[in-house]
């Protein structure tokens, strides 16, 4: 019982530090299959907990293109801590590792995802990311490839 207290007395003072935050992205999808690259829309919310640490969501959507050129719908969901460093400033550099759900042609799969990137402060709420993002081992299946994509995108905190 005392854990849980000391729990949630340092998740309250924590919070006069922590934020959620939203953000959108677009970019570039890659796999080894796909004939050609195609672009990708995403939306994330995050929470950060600590100044370089905060746990954040994504939703992407994208199409593959395969080697007869019929494209495919991929929604994909994930969830992962992104650990961040100041570089300057204005600049953090950032990395992630965690899991993936991905569904494809209502068939649907897990994946290691893990991410780097680097951001810039534009002001006290609103930042801008570079981005890559992969999502590997798709299910350990050796028919589906690991998917990459590389992404810009624009992040308010609250």
């Amino acid at each position: 019982m005392k854990r849980y207290i000391f729990l949630c007395i340092s998740l309250i003072s924590n919070s006069a530090i922590s934020s959620p935050y939203i953000g959108i992205d677009i970019g570039k999808n890659e796999c080894k299959s796909c004939n050609k690259s195609k672009y990708g829309y995403g939306l994330n919310f995050g929470y950060q907990v600590e100044d370089n640490l905060s746990f954040q969501f994504d939703y992407i959507i994208t199409d593959l293109s395969d080697e007869f050129d019929s494209s495919q719908r991929l929604y994909i969901l994930s969830i992962y801590p992104q650990l961040s460093v100041a570089v300057s400033n204005h600049f953090r550099l950032f990395s992630g590792l965690g899991l993936g759900l991905i569904n494809l042609n209502h068939d649907d799969y897990r994946a290691l995802t893990g991410n780097v990137g680097l951001s810039y402060s534009i002001n006290e709420n609103v930042s801008m990311n570079l981005e890559y993002k992969i999502y590997s081992n798709v299910d350990g299946k050796q028919n589906v490839d690991d998917i990459s994509f590389f992404n810009i995108g624009v992040k308010y905190a609250f």
